[in-house]
């Protein structure tokens, strides 16, 4: 967390408190939508439950209400046949054959002073119901006591009991309701629970996944701010924080190349500074010098072969050397007053056509050849004419000079024009089959007064850079195909121009030879 800000204020925070309000809002929604179903079904059940015991309350007394009606016309046989037997003075085959006669008597008992006597005594099946009927009811009896067994419908009783039934079964199903009703509150309770904790725990994970990248981030500003340089920017993924530091990335390289540029150019412009006295001082005394050569050739009296010999060969000597100071001269003030660029947009075809024709020759060796490859497509560039010719000058001259220098026989060098990976800018790259740049060195080589030749004046290349710097491209060094160097030259593409104003008020400027 960023010092300073407090833990309420945080995205981690902010997000936290989303999520939470999110899965409440979820979890409310759903709780909400459950209550109205569970409302629902309850009404319904409810509903059905109260019809169930309705109609088992209607039903209920009708069976109790025919089972006492059936028992007090039980009573009322049992009675019936005692007061019969009493009045006949039945004796034990009387009573046999009034039982047998009534088909639902199962037997008879008549208990006179401490004595019974049971007649009929049918068998009754295990599921048969029986009514047990005595008279008289008055304990205890005056004479004889009738115990009359009648068997029951059992239609009678299986009704009674389903009713029974009934309402037993519909009291389960209520407590089971409520028992239901109370497992899915607490269920819910739980999901409820275990879906905060769940969601809560990856609004921290997510949270913190994008607010440590985002320290990163700020870190690295700090580091900005702090004026550090050469700052790697880790990879920090796909989504928006990632395209986030993708374009720091890009920001601060840019960065880094136009430090690079500014570093570069205010070297080149104290170089120049240092050249143009440099060629002040020097070109000032040749003059003087020379005069005083060819006065001291002037004057040789000519009597001694030997002395003007010498004198001869000494005045030799000090022209060519002079001859060597004005060049330097010459070189010196052409980078000590190279001219402001005056970028147009131009057809790079054409500019490769024209340096073609002016130097297709390359050298005065046949072997050594020079292919030019255009793009073939129209492709226009934002370019000074005169300065981009110098700048192949220079570089074809330093390929050439190279090449020379560690006896390669048939130089070949290729100008091409290629695309780059960026659409707003082109390239033109220079190949050759000299001995190469050595990757230590691919720096070094555009800084003023670097050579790796005897002769060389370490200018050209500085020259090279300092042109396209101003053009606002560049020019790198890389190994080339033909087993050499190459050097890409990065312009800025540009649309076409209207139809002949490409390259006018355009001078041609001389070239300076280039420096490994």
């Amino acid at each position: 967390m960023a010092a300073g800000i407090p833990w309420w204020r945080s995205f981690e925070a902010k997000v936290l408190a989303l999520v939470a309000l999110v899965s409440l809002a979820c979890i409310g929604s759903a709780a909400y939508l459950l209550r109205l179903s569970t409302t629902y079904l309850d009404a319904r059940i409810e509903a059905s439950l109260v019809r169930a015991e309705d109609m088992a309350d209607v039903v209920r007394p009708f069976y109790r209400d025919q089972m006492q009606a059936l028992a007090s016309a039980y009573r009322a046989r049992a009675r019936a046949l005692a007061m019969q037997a009493r009045a006949e003075d039945w004796g034990d085959g009387e009573w046999e054959a009034a039982v047998g006669a009534e088909p639902d008597l199962v037997s008879a008992t008549v208990r006179r002073a401490g004595a019974a006597r049971t007649y009929g005594q049918g068998s009754v099946a295990d599921e048969e119901v029986t009514f047990e009927a005595t008279w008289p009811e008055d304990e205890p009896p005056q004479t004889a006591e009738v115990v009359a067994v009648f068997r029951v419908d059992p239609e009678y009783d299986r009704r009674f009991q389903e009713v029974g039934r009934m309402r037993r079964a519909l009291a389960v199903e209520r407590r089971q309701i409520d028992a239901y009703e109370a497992a899915v509150v607490r269920a819910v309770s739980i999901l409820v629970a275990v879906v905060l904790v769940v969601a809560m725990g990856l609004g921290v994970v997510l949270a913190r996944t994008v607010t440590r990248r985002v320290a990163v981030l700020a870190a690295t500003m700090a580091r900005i701010e702090q004026g550090e340089e050469n700052i790697d920017v880790p990879d920090l993924g796909r989504d928006e924080v990632g395209r986030l530091g993708e374009a720091l990335r890009t920001m601060l390289d840019a960065l880094a190349r136009a430090r690079e540029r500014v570093a570069y150019l205010e070297r080149i412009g104290a170089w120049q500074g240092m050249a143009r006295r440099i060629a002040h001082e020097i070109k000032n005394p040749l003059t003087p010098i020379t005069l005083a050569v060819q006065q001291l050739r002037d004057k040789d009296p000519g009597t001694d072969p030997a002395f003007s010999r010498t004198l001869a060969t000494a005045v030799e000597i000090v022209e060519d050397e002079v001859g060597t100071l004005r060049r330097m001269v010459a070189t010196f003030s052409r980078f000590a007053k190279m001219p402001e660029v005056a970028a147009a947009p131009e057809p790079v075809d054409r500019i490769l056509e024209e340096f073609e024709r002016a130097y297709g020759h390359l050298t005065d060796d046949e072997a050594d050849r020079l292919e030019i490859r255009p793009s073939g497509r129209g492709t226009w560039v934002l370019a000074d004419r005169a300065l981009l010719k110098q700048v192949l000058v220079n570089l074809v001259e330093n390929a050439v000079q190279a090449a020379r220098e560690v006896g390669t026989d048939g130089v070949f060098v290729r100008i091409a024009v290629e695309d780059d990976p960026d659409r707003g800018f082109v390239r033109i790259v220079v190949d050759d089959n000299g001995p190469g740049i050595p990757a230590e060195r691919r720096r070094l080589v555009f800084e003023p007064y670097h050579t790796g030749r005897r002769d060389g004046t370490g200018l050209g290349l500085a020259i090279v850079k300092k042109i396209l710097l101003d053009h606002g491209g560049d020019v790198w060094v890389e190994d080339a195909p033909l087993g050499g160097a190459r050097f890409v030259v990065r312009l800025r593409r540009a649309e076409p121009a209207a139809s002949g104003t490409a390259g006018v008020g355009h001078a041609e400027s001389s070239s300076s030879s280039g420096e490994r």
